[in-house]
């Protein structure tokens, strides 16, 4: 099936690991194997995948591995579910490599650093990162962003204070970064933020 651009397999009780064939398949521009009980580290033949626009390895409970070893020549990617894994590696070197990136959920993995690059990313519309272990400083540089809608960051390591700048997302509808070390005041500029719903 040289030519097949989607395969679907979500929620289909399989188990093992998933198969190297599946990085043979280079054509694929979707593949979906979330909610099953794939374990293991994840074959690096997947990084042959290169023309994936969604990707959902989403709620396995035992993939491993690091997903910028893993993910990082895919640029085509517009789509990509890892939560409920334990992947780990870096989110923002992961953004450096997927310019065309509109959702991302990678929560409730072993993610660390910073997040950085969530914030400045040119067509990122939801980041969702909680349960991971970030623990950088919350991001102060980063200018108006009109895309991003979602950002949840809760139960991870972040540290310091909450930007005056994050009135500069100016379509965040959903902001939570409860369970963190932050510190300080709730900035002003929040009062400014009226699309927040949550």
């Amino acid at each position: 099936m040289p030519q097949l651009k989607s395969l679907a397999l979500q929620h289909a009780s399989l188990s093992g690991n998933i198969p190297d064939w599946i990085g043979e398949m280079t054509a694929l521009t979707s593949l979906g194997l979330g909610d099953n009980s794939f374990k293991g580290t994840v074959s690096k033949n997947l990084k042959k995948l290169t023309n994936l626009r969604l990707l959902g390895l989403d709620d396995n409970k035992e993939l491993h591995g690091n997903i910028n070893e893993l993910l990082g020549e895919m640029k085509n990617m517009e789509f990509l579910y890892l939560q409920g894994n334990y992947f780990d590696g870096s989110v923002d070197r992961l953004l450096e490599k997927m310019p065309n990136l509109m959702e991302l959920d990678v929560s409730k993995n072993m993610l660390d650093g910073s997040f950085d690059r969530v914030l400045t990313h040119e067509k990122l519309m939801v980041a969702d990162l909680h349960g991971n272990l970030l623990g950088s400083e919350f991001p102060s540089d980063f200018l108006e962003n009109n895309n991003l809608e979602y950002l949840d960051v809760h139960d991870n390591e972040i540290r310091g204070p909450i930007s005056d700048r994050i009135a500069f997302l100016k379509s965040l509808k959903h902001f939570d970064v409860s369970y963190n070390k932050l510190s300080g005041v709730i900035p002003d500029t929040v009062a400014d933020m009226t699309g927040l719903v949550y």
